[in-house]
């Protein structure tokens, strides 16, 4: 069998190393005294130089700057993914919470549902609560009617989705035939 590699904390490393700068002793004696070959503390003599307290981070510790950039390509990851959604999002980001809540429905495999319901705009809990609702007789009352060519009303359509205030007061009046 391989005889495993000795490891050693960064608290012992550093204190090896000033061994041998605070106490001006040999590299030799001190690695005689610690049990560690010469060449590891010269390399810890380097890193302590150059590297300064930084220089023994420690097995699975990431250095100041590591740790930044890990943490800076996490939020690049996270941007892209809110990017590609917002891209995704055909106009759903003015529309009314049900649109959104359909749109992430549609494609709740493609992204995480936490992740969509944050950028759209929308709470995760109602994402859930209107998609464990069942559909009211007033809103299969609302899309027969659209279906069928008249407003949620029940007034035919003269032109579609055009029932502003405007355009039904107009429309009220040409059917009561008052003229001016």
């Amino acid at each position: 069998m391989a005889n495993k590699r000795k490891t050693y904390t960064s608290e012992f490393k550093l204190a090896a190393v000033k061994m041998i700068t605070e106490q001006k002793l040999s590299v030799a004696e001190v690695a005689r005294r610690v049990g560690i070959t010469e060449n590891r503390l010269h390399d810890g003599q380097k890193a302590l130089a150059t590297k300064g307290v930084d220089a023994f981070p420690g097995s699975g510790h990431l250095t100041p700057q590591e740790e930044e950039i890990r943490t800076l390509r996490a939020d690049v990851k996270r941007l892209d993914a809110e990017r590609d959604i917002a891209q995704k999002s055909d106009g759903v980001l003015r529309r009314p919470d049900e649109r959104a809540f359909a749109w992430i429905e549609e494609r709740k495999g493609e992204c995480s549902i936490v992740l969509m319901c944050r950028v759209l705009g929308v709470s995760r809990s109602g994402f859930y609560a209107w998609r464990s609702r069942d559909v009211s007789a007033a809103e299969q009352r609302r899309e027969e009617r659209t279906e069928e060519g008249c407003d949620p009303a029940g007034a035919p359509f003269t032109r579609p989705f055009a029932w502003g205030f405007r355009v039904a007061a107009r429309e009220s009046v040409i059917r009561s035939g008052y003229t001016s």
